[in-house]
């Protein structure tokens, strides 16, 4: 068994456990390989980012539709978008 396999197993029993996927295109790393450069850190930024959004967001939608908060986080922008260089 692959260690995702593994990991997506254990994870099932974990509510509040999520995986978020990113590229390992070569092109997000340094030249050694070993760390992420700007662009790869952006996009875990922007993808971690999406996430609390659209937690917070579920959230404020079950609790109460009309409070402040919860029209803050409607007006809010759309997640990242890239810069281009």
């Amino acid at each position: 068994m692959t260690f995702s396999r593994k990991l997506h197993k254990s994870m099932k029993i974990s509510e509040h456990v999520q995986i978020i996927s990113m590229s390992t295109g070569r092109e997000h790393f340094t030249k050694h390989g070993l760390h992420l450069n700007g662009l790869g850190q952006y996009l875990i930024i922007c993808n971690v980012a999406k996430r609390i959004k659209d937690l917070f967001s579920s959230i404020m939608t079950q609790a109460q539709g009309g409070t402040l908060e919860a029209e803050a986080l409607r007006n809010k922008p759309e997640g990242c978008v890239l810069i281009p260089r």
